[in-house]
């Protein structure tokens, strides 16, 4: 095998993870302007409005709010999500 290839195979491997980590870090800031601008939301209402799947969001939402980005509160059988004001 081609030294160079490999190179390349690993500087795209690298171009990959760093551009998955961007794509994150815009999302969790969209997230959290939406969540300025509107206090609360459900998942689903944050999926709709950023055109994104609802599986995907419930997932990166649990993630932030183990990150204390945000908290969580449950209402029935919906769960509210808000900025976490103590992070600020």
């Amino acid at each position: 095998m081609d030294v160079s290839y490999v190179k390349d195979i690993d500087l795209l491997e690298t171009s990959i993870k760093e551009a998955t980590i961007m794509s994150n870090n815009m999302l969790r800031t969209t997230i959290k302007s939406l969540l300025e601008n509107n206090q609360f939301l459900t998942y689903p209402d944050i999926a709709k409005k950023l055109k994104k799947d609802k599986a995907k969001i419930s997932g990166y939402l649990e993630a932030m709010v183990d990150y204390g980005d945000l908290q969580v509160k449950k209402a029935g059988n919906s769960k509210i999500y808000f900025l976490n004001k103590q992070v600020e």
